[in-house]
């Protein structure tokens, strides 16, 4: 992926993430550039995006640290109907171009986009399992307001108590 699609790729993501994530979780175009040099990095990382005419429609990321198990990362449009047997397919495909012995892929699931039940109901219905969870912690960004009142107490007779 290029420096070009960058933004376009952060949009898609910052359009997919449900509304009550967003605060925590937007994302911004130079976190999707390409780094200079990537000297110190255990992780390889392949990233793809697909288009429908001049959009972005998809965003995938293959990630590796060993060479055996490689992770993918699907961002999905949902104003597109995408297979998701298409994007596994895809993902293998490319593995399968610089592995020729056996590997393990694994599925990122995220349960803060909005595609997230229809790739849970495809993943139940293929008999895929679920062989790791893990919890993404974020700043709280609401803050409890301090706020000085008093209360008053009152009665038939009018005002009993100032507190």
């Amino acid at each position: 992926m290029t420096d070009s699609y960058a933004s376009q790729v952060a949009d898609l993501i910052n359009s997919e993430v449900l509304s009550h994530y967003k605060p925590a979780l937007l994302r911004n175009a130079n976190e999707f550039k390409p780094p200079v040099v990537e000297l110190f990095s255990n992780t390889n990382k392949s990233t793809y995006v697909k288009h429908f005419g001049k959009n972005i429609c998809a965003y995938f990321s293959i990630r590796t640290s060993d060479n055996k198990n490689f992770i993918l990362i699907p961002y999905i449009n949902s104003g597109y109907e995408i297979s998701y047997d298409e994007i596994i397919a895809f993902a293998v495909k490319n593995i399968s171009k610089f592995r020729t012995s056996d590997f393990n892929l694994y599925l990122c699931q995220q349960k803060n986009l909005k595609f997230f039940e229809d790739l849970e109901k495809y993943l139940h219905s293929n008999n895929y399992k679920c062989v790791n969870t893990s919890h993404v912690l974020i700043k709280e960004f609401y803050t409890p307001v301090k706020q000085e009142y008093q209360s008053f107490v009152f009665s038939e007779n009018g005002l009993v108590a100032n507190r």
